[in-house]
Parts: C-alpha cells; sequence; structure tokens
C-alpha cells in the first residue's frame, strides 16, 4: 500500500467535506468549529440507551454481524481477544476465502491495565469493542464508514463540534494508515486501513473500533467515572474497581473459564484472589456479578446461567477463604463450621 497516497486521500476528503486542518505539536488533526471543552450534560445518557442506539443504526446501514461468542482467542496473536478486528482471524490463519464486503461487530475484549489505571479516562479491564470491520478490493468505503461514525456518534449526543481526527502515519497492526477519533481530547476509536495478502490476493481491510463504555463516558461528558456508572444504570458502582473486577471475572467465567491452576483458569483466579483480599470476603458481590452477567450476556452466549455464575463465584470465594485461614489459622475441613465474621476480621487485623 502506498501510505503516503492513501493519507492523501483522506486528508483531501476531509477538507473537501469542511474540515480544518491543524498542525500542533508534530500531529495534524482535523477539526470542524471545534470546542475544547465538553458541554454540560443535563441529563445521563445510560450505557444501555448508547447500545441500543449504536446498534440500530449498524443494523440499519450494515446489516450483517460477527464476533467471537468468547474473549478467549483461538488464534495466535494474543492470548485475548483485544479487538473487534480480531473478527479476520479465520482469513488470515486459517486460509479461508475472505468474505468480501462490512460487519459490524460487538466484541467483548479483555485488556488488563494497572489497578490505579481503572476509571481513568474510562479505561477498563474489560469492555465492549463495536466496530465496523472489512475486506474489500478497495478502499473506497473508508470514507462511507467515516460518515457512519460520524452520525452515530451524533446520534449518541457527541456533536461534531467536539470531535478532531488526528491523521495516523502508522497502526500498531498490519503497518497501516487511518485516524484516531478524539472527542475533547480523549481518545475513542479509530478509523484504519490496512493492506493484505490474503490466500494470494491483496486486499484492504478497513477497521473502525470504539469503546462502548467510552463513547457512554464521552457522550455524558467525562463525568468522574464512578459517578456516571451508577447513574448508567448498567451496574451498581461503589468503587470502580471492584465494578471492573467483577465484570472481568464474569466476562471469563461466561467465555467457559473456570477457576484453577491452569493458563486462563489461573488468570481468572488471581483476578478473584486480589478482589477478595481488597474488598473482603464477607462483601456481597451478587449484585455487582446479576449485572455484570445482564450486560455481557447480550454479547456472549454461554451456557451457564446466572445462578451457575453465583455458584461458581461462592465456591471459589469459600475455596480461596479456607486457604487463607490455612496459610494463618492452621486447618479447616469446612467453611461453613467456622465462624467466618470473626476470622475474617482476625484476618484482616493480623495483615
Amino acid at each position: 500500500m502506498d501510505k503516503a497516497q492513501v493519507l492523501s486521500h483522506i486528508e483531501e476528503y476531509l477538507q473537501s467535506k469542511g474540515w480544518t486542518k491543524s498542525l500542533t505539536c508534530k500531529k495534524t488533526t482535523y477539526e470542524k468549529n471545534y470546542s475544547p471543552q465538553a458541554p454540560q450534560t443535563r441529563s445521563f445518557i445510560t450505557t444501555e440507551k448508547v447500545y441500543e442506539t449504536v446498534k440500530k443504526k449498524l443494523e440499519a446501514e450494515v446489516g450483517a454481524q460477527t464476533h467471537f461468542n468468547t474473549v478467549i482467542n483461538p488464534y495466535k496473536d494474543t492470548d485475548f481477544i483485544i479487538a473487534a478486528l480480531q473478527c479476520i482471524n479465520p482469513y488470515v490463519y486459517d486460509g479461508i476465502e475472505p468474505d468480501i464486503g462490512i460487519k459490524y461487530s460487538f466484541q467483548p475484549v479483555v485488556r488488563p491495565i494497572p489497578e490505579d489505571e481503572i476509571g481513568n479516562e474510562g479505561f477498563l479491564k474489560s469492555f465492549v469493542n463495536v466496530g465496523t470491520v472489512g475486506i474489500l478490493k478497495d478502499y473506497d468505503e473508508f470514507f462511507v464508514q467515516l460518515e457512519l461514525w460520524l452520525d452515530i456518534l451524533a446520534l449518541c449526543r457527541i456533536h461534531i463540534s467536539r470531535v478532531q481526527l488526528e491523521l495516523k502515519t502508522s497502526t500498531s497492526a498490519y503497518d497501516g494508515v487511518g485516524l484516531s477519533v478524539n472527542v475533547n481530547g480523549y481518545d475513542i476509536g479509530q478509523a484504519n486501513v490496512y493492506e493484505m495478502l490474503l490466500q494470494d490476493s491483496g486486499y484492504y481491510v478497513l477497521d473502525f473500533g470504539f469503546g462502548l463504555e467510552r463513547i457512554s463516558w464521552a457522550a455524558n461528558s467525562f463525568k468522574e467515572f464512578d459517578l456516571v456508572t451508577q447513574n448508567y444504570s448498567l451496574y451498581y458502582l461503589q468503587t470502580p474497581t471492584v465494578t471492573d473486577s467483577v465484570k472481568y471475572t464474569v466476562l471469563l467465567m461466561l467465555s467457559g473459564v473456570i477457576p484453577s491452576s491452569k493458563k486462563f483458569g489461573l488468570i481468572l483466579r488471581n483476578e478473584m484472589v486480589d478482589l477478595f483480599e481488597k474488598q473482603g470476603y464477607l462483601f456481597d458481590y451478587t449484585r455487582y456479578i446479576d449485572m455484570a452477567y445482564d450486560y455481557y450476556s447480550k454479547f456472549i452466549f454461554s451456557p451457564l446461567n446466572k445462578a451457575q455464575i453465583v455458584d461458581i463465584f461462592e465456591r471459589e470465594k469459600n475455596y480461596l477463604l479456607k486457604k487463607t485461614i490455612a496459610a494463618k489459622h492452621g486447618y479447616v475441613k469446612n467453611v461453613s463450621d467456622i465462624d467466618i465474621e470473626k476470622l475474617c476480621k482476625l484476618i484482616h487485623t493480623s495483615k
């Protein structure tokens, strides 16, 4: 791909649509009557409402849908699914003839991050990567998809005057080019184009990806993340880290991961150990599990129902509690036979 030529076409298109070019700090951005300050919102728009709005538009304009029914990546590029773009992996790794056209995706993804970054600028360990991905013989559709996503953002109360499109001369995947979509200075998505050789033929791959929760966050003028998520009614939030951790564990369980001492099971177990040690074994996690299950079960169709997820969660909590008690105060046969509240307080005070 002649990257310079593609970038030139993108710039020509933006200028023809009235976008103003700005050069700052070695960055090239395009904007329309840009207002750097997020407006004051009179009412919250829930993530559920954002989801319904985006889905309705994508169903009408794109139609075809694709996604992995798991966050465990069956291919070798990453352990977890980290982006909707990976829906093209069957064509990259399995030698399947490419399915020409555009598809939309609501793909749950996992991107583990340090605890002190949770909620900061809307970052989460797990979220829904919504986007459109296409394999085509040319990249003209790039501009159609760009207009579609600008329309979607507007439908989600993100006015175009809040948007900056930052030119990208390279991408982390497949050495492409594209645009970073920023709202009031925050990156909420990207629009990329790559050239790839699939089954001995050259194709252009279009990759438009956004964080569903980040669209909600931007739509609500970047309010404090814990405050916003309470009002999203997506999950009742007491602290961002507890909610995010429970969402992450529930998503792994929906993907078929059970706590164990091996690979993904160990990742899940370590996350739960960290959660229980920080928040406590007596804390009632049920409402968090309920809301996380209701949210992610729209995207992952798991044979496990909510009661089974709660049961796995509780059994693991009891198992880890017994291990903790045994390490500090000696072996116990059955957690139900002991005064859990008394021992938990003893564990806490002896740390």
